[in-house]
């Protein structure tokens, strides 16, 4: 914007420098031409008069012999006096009405110039405030700079977990890309394949349907000759053939009899067979279920056996801690391992006093390694005890 306006301040300047020189080139031009034009005035008179002084008194004789005075030329003196008056008015308008002209131009030009330092005024004065406004500007964005960067170093974590799910993310898209390309390759292929063996599959269906359309032009010949031969022949074999149906219908109603009671016979064995089966699966499930009641019964009654000595052992451990009530009882959850050692005892339901569950506690670590038999171990790997001592 300076630029601009300092190159139009420069332009109004050599405007105004070329009027002037042109003002001052005018005016000597004026000048000269004053003097050139009245030295032309001048000049005739001074020509003219030494003629006029010859010539006054002069007498020239004519063809007829007469002697006569000859006149002036004045009349081509007037009209060159005329001529360069009225060059000399004409030159002189042209010159004041150019430099009418460009004293209008200068005049214009500095105004121009005057409202262009006013606007560069203005201008200046806006670029300060804006430069004011700038700075304050500035110095809130420094704050706000301070108070964005925390917010930006969180956001700068998040937009890097974002970006590697987002790569992973199109990791994923462009491996289903490629394999749809893939896909849609092999489909391509595919599909030019049958095209291919489509169009094969029709050439060679057409040479068959030109081969067959000849062979069965030949042939109609053919059968046109055999036609009678062979009506004759199909009379013979259709009187042959109903005595082999009758005969064969006759045979098969005999078959279906045998065949209809031999079915009987074979859907009675089924039965029969199948009612056995099911009488058998019955009888065995019942055996099962018996043993199995029984092998439940014993095995629950070597648990609670087990259980009762588990009881036992950890009351016959247990300290009484001084000064309880009879009435106290807590629930232990016990974890064994393989040899029957106690691997962890914690109280879950606690009897409201810390030294009762105490001494339960180590009642139970002192027991321990429980006798458990093989059979039953895994029903005692993990299970809840309730020490309510009598």
């Amino acid at each position: 914007m300076f630029d601009k306006i300092i190159s139009f301040i420069f332009s109004i300047l050599l405007h105004a420098l070329i009027v002037v020189l042109l003002f001052f080139g005018i005016e000597r031009i004026y000048t000269y031409l004053i003097g050139d034009n009245s030295v032309k005035e001048t000049s005739p008179i001074l020509v003219t008069q030494e003629p006029m002084e010859d010539t006054s008194n002069s007498k020239v004789e004519d063809q007829t012999g007469i002697s006569t005075t000859q006149p002036k030329n004045l009349y081509s003196q007037t009209l060159v006096l005329a001529e360069l008056e009225e060059d000399k008015q004409k030159r002189l308008t042209e010159a004041q009405q150019k430099l009418a002209s460009e004293k209008v131009k200068l005049l214009e030009e500095k105004r121009k110039a005057e409202e262009a330092l006013k606007r560069l005024d203005e201008e200046k004065r806006q670029a300060r405030i804006e430069a004011e406004r700038l700075a304050e500007e500035k110095r809130k964005l420094e704050v706000a700079k301070k108070l964005a960067e925390k917010q930006h170093q969180v956001e700068a974590k998040r937009l890097a977990a974002e970006k590697r799910r987002l790569e992973e993310e199109k990791q994923l898209v462009e491996k289903k890309r490629q394999a749809e390309i893939q896909r849609l390759a092999e489909e391509k292929q595919r599909s030019e394949r049958q095209k291919q063996l489509a169009e094969q599959k029709r050439q060679a269906e057409e040479k068959n349907r030109l081969v067959a359309e000849k062979r069965r032009k030949q042939e109609i010949a053919e059968k046109k000759r055999q036609s009678e031969l062979a009506r004759k022949k199909e009379l013979e074999r259709k009187r042959l053939e109903n005595q082999r149906l009758a005969e064969q219908k006759r045979l098969d109603a005999e078959r279906q009899k045998q065949e209809q009671a031999r079915l009987a016979k074979e859907a009675e064995r089924k039965q029969q067979a199948v009612a056995a089966e099911q009488r058998r699966r019955e009888q065995a499930r019942l055996a099962q279920e018996v043993a199995a009641r029984r092998v439940a019964n014993a095995k629950q009654q070597k648990i609670a056996r087990v259980a009762a000595q588990i009881k036992a052992l950890v009351e016959s451990r247990w300290q009484r801690p001084a000064n309880i009530s009879n009435d106290l009882t807590c629930l232990i959850q016990i974890r064994l391992i393989p040899d029957g050692s106690v691997g962890s005892a914690n109280i879950i339901s606690s009897s409201g006093n810390s030294a009762f569950d105490s001494s339960a506690i180590t009642a139970v670590q002192n027991a321990s390694p429980f006798q458990i038999p093989k059979d039953v171990f895994n029903e005692f790997r993990l299970f809840n005890f309730k020490f309510t001592p009598q």
